[in-house]
C-alpha cells in the first residue's frame, strides 16, 4: 500500500481525522494544517534520502520499515508545523515543554490508522460516522486505487455487495470471519450474527 501515493495519502487524511476528532488537549490540529503538511510528507517519504529517528513502538501492531518511516516523517512534520503555527510565545513553550507527549499521541493515532483494514467491515449505511469499521476504501478513489493493489478485495466487497441485494447489511466483517477456500481461492464470509437486516425478513435466515 506505502507504494502507492494516493493511499499514503489517504492513510495520513485518516490520521488527521482522528486527530481533530478527539483532539481533547493537543495543540489543534487543523484542516489547513492537514492541507499543508501532507503533501510534504508523500513528498518526503517518497523521494527524500534524510534519515529519521525511528522511535521504539510499544506496540502489538505489526508495521514494517517503510510504515516506520512515514511514521517519523509525518511526526516529525506535524509537531514542526505545530510550533510554526502556535499563537503566541506561551503556547510555543508549553508545545516544546510536552514534546515527547505530543508525539507519543502522534505515534498512537497513526499505528491506529496503520491497522485499519483495506476494506471496510461493513456497508456505510450500517456503520455510525467515525465506526472502526470503516476501511481504506472510504476515501475517494480509494477503491479502485485498493482494488489495482490489491485484486483480492475486489471478491470480499463483491460478497458484501451481494449481501446486500437480498437485504442484509454487512456489519463487523474483519480478518477473523473472512477466510479463503483452498481449491478455488475463492473469498467466504462466516459468522454473520452482527450483519443487520435478519430481523427485518425471516427468509434471510436459510441464506
Amino acid at each position: 500500500m506505502l507504494s502507492n501515493p494516493n493511499l499514503v495519502e489517504n492513510l495520513l487524511s485518516l490520521v488527521f481525522s482522528q486527530l481533530q476528532i478527539n483532539n481533547n488537549w493537543l495543540p489543534e490540529v487543523t484542516v489547513d494544517m492537514e492541507l499543508e503538511v501532507i503533501p510534504k510528507i508523500v513528498e518526503e517519504f517518497f523521494t527524500s534520502r534524510n534519515s529519521y529517528d525511528i522511535p521504539q513502538i510499544d506496540s502489538i501492531i505489526s508495521i514494517t520499515k517503510e510504515g516506520k518511516k512515514l511514521m517519523s516523517i509525518f511526526v516529525s512534520m506535524l509537531f514542526d508545523s505545530m510550533l510554526k503555527n502556535s499563537k503566541n510565545e506561551d503556547d510555543e513553550s508549553i508545545i516544546i515543554s510536552y514534546k515527547q507527549t505530543i508525539k507519543q499521541t502522534l505515534i498512537n493515532a497513526y499505528l491506529k490508522a496503520y491497522s485499519r483494514s483495506l476494506v471496510s467491515g461493513g456497508v456505510s449505511d450500517a456503520m455510525p460516522q467515525y465506526s472502526t469499521l470503516k476501511g481504506m476504501d472510504q476515501y475517494p478513489l480509494a477503491k479502485s486505487e485498493i482494488e489495482d493493489e490489491f485484486p483480492e478485495t475486489k471478491s470480499i466487497r463483491a460478497a458484501m455487495e451481494e449481501l446486500g441485494m437480498v437485504g442484509l447489511k454487512p456489519y463487523d466483517v474483519h480478518i477473523d470471519n473472512v477466510m479463503m477456500r483452498p481449491k478455488t481461492n475463492e473469498i467466504v464470509i462466516v459468522d454473520l450474527g452482527r450483519f443487520k437486516g435478519f430481523e427485518a425478513n425471516e427468509n434471510l435466515m436459510n441464506v
